[in-house]
């Protein structure tokens, strides 16, 4: 048995608009989730309470709507980064989104190009 699969339409364009708005979703997808963050940990006290001074003194900031786990050889905590890392993380972010979305439409007009010649 012969399964034809036929592909009608246009392929999309390149709109501007909708990068944008995809970009800007992955930027609240960042900054609402511990991609904006990074964990600090330790086997003892001392070495957690190091390493979270350290990071403070770089700018990141302790995350106020995540717990601080303080069980024996497991200390752990979020910290926020500072804004400057924030904005370095959220460009390549936007390149990558990019990236994806002319991979996505190049793909549509490759898949539109052997659909026509299927035809022929």
């Amino acid at each position: 048995m012969t399964i034809k699969t036929t592909i009608q339409g246009v392929p999309r364009r390149f709109n501007e608009k909708e990068l944008k708005q995809r970009q800007e979703d992955y930027r609240n997808v960042y900054q609402k989730t511990t991609q904006c963050m990074e964990i600090v940990r330790g086997d003892i006290a001392y070495i957690f309470f190091c390493a979270m001074l350290e990071k403070a003194a770089e700018g990141y900031v302790l995350a106020s709507n995540l717990p601080i786990t303080t069980e024996p050889t497991n200390y752990f905590a979020w910290m926020v980064k500072p804004q400057h890392i924030q904005e370095q993380d959220m460009l390549a972010l936007d390149q990558e989104v990019k990236n994806t979305y002319v991979a996505e439409l190049e793909a549509e007009h490759s898949l539109s190009g052997i659909a026509q010649a299927a035809t022929n």
